[in-house]
């Protein structure tokens, strides 16, 4: 029984509608509301908003190292395509703090990442996140989802959660006793951080 889950921490969620155009050197943003017929707009707080953001060619950026971010506090970026024989970016993710009230924000050249420090540290045994609300904990080895939760100074989960299965035998297959899964970090920033894992839910015996 083969699994593949994928973590998705975020300081919040926006469902917002983004807009942009293509500029060499300035990309901007326009960030608006998708509301209904007679529905009004509402005031709402600084939200994550996520957007995919062409790179034109004749900027020849190989790193988002290279890329920055103007009109938020905090921006992430992550590579989505890159040219095939350049191996330039060309399609970027962008994650940044905004404001749905027809904010107009633009990609620039810059440094990368900015805004606050990483989310996720990658550490020999585990993967731990701190959104700066809560932390969590997720084990490399004995895959059993989220470790440990705390929030607050208050411990949700201490002991592991599991990937479980059970046949019509009674026979128990989880991830935890899959001793080859893969629990990779993929994607850290001040942001978001994404945790990747891929194993086989494995019986104590193990089959699968």
């Amino acid at each position: 029984m083969k699994w593949k889950s994928a973590l998705l921490l975020l300081g919040a969620v926006c469902p917002l509608f983004v807009g942009e155009r293509a500029i060499a050197l300035d990309i901007p943003i326009e960030v608006q509301e998708l509301l209904p017929v007679n529905v009004s707009s509402r005031a709402r707080p600084t939200q994550v908003v996520r957007v995919g953001v062409p790179i034109p060619a004749d900027e020849q950026i190989q790193n988002v190292n290279e890329l920055g971010f103007l009109g938020s506090s905090a921006a992430q970026f992550r590579v989505l395509q890159r040219d095939p024989e350049t191996q330039d970016i060309r399609w970027v993710l962008v994650r940044f703090l905004g404001q749905p009230a027809g904010s107009v924000y633009s990609v620039t050249r810059g440094s990368g990442d900015f805004g606050a420090a990483d989310m996720a540290s990658d550490n020999a045994n585990d993967i731990s996140i701190d959104t700066g609300t809560a932390t969590f904990t997720i084990q490399k080895q004995g895959f059993r989802f989220l470790d440990s939760v705390q929030r607050g100074g208050q411990t949700y989960v201490a002991n592991g959660s599991q990937c479980l299965v059970v046949d019509v035998g009674g026979t128990r297959y989880t991830s935890a006793n899959d001793g080859n899964a893969e629990i990779i970090l993929e994607d850290n920033g001040p942001l978001e951080a994404v945790v990747r894992a891929r194993g086989h839910l494995t019986s104590a015996t193990g089959a699968t």
